[in-house]
């Protein structure tokens, strides 16, 4: 089984950051934090084995560009997906509850 490699765009960790943040500043919780990016970054990290195993999203223009997501808790994480050089772009991590389609015009 061919691995991929995954790289986390700038959008992505300012989207990382700006979540780590909230977290700990707003909600006073550093831990949930840590807990957090752990687990977003473990599931980021398992798309280098089968990536295009999560379906491509319906929404247009991007799900005919190939746009995917998976849901970690209550974020998503929308990413594409290089088959020819095998390499997956983390494009975007938007919380759930958010307007997704908004939030995709904004960042993709």
């Amino acid at each position: 089984m061919e691995s991929y490699d995954v790289h986390v765009t700038p959008i992505a960790r300012e989207h990382l950051e700006s979540i780590r943040h909230y977290l700990t500043y707003e909600l006073k919780s550093s831990v949930a934090a840590r807990k957090l990016l752990i687990l977003l970054k473990e599931n980021i990290g398992r798309l280098a084995v089968m990536p295009t195993s999560y379906r491509v999203i319906d929404e247009e223009p991007w799900g005919s560009q190939g746009v995917r997501k998976i849901r970690v808790k209550n974020y998503y994480i929308y990413y594409w997906v290089d088959e020819p050089n095998l390499e997956v772009f983390i494009l975007s991590i938007i919380y759930a509850k958010r307007n997704q389609r908004q939030e995709l015009i904004k960042y993709l």
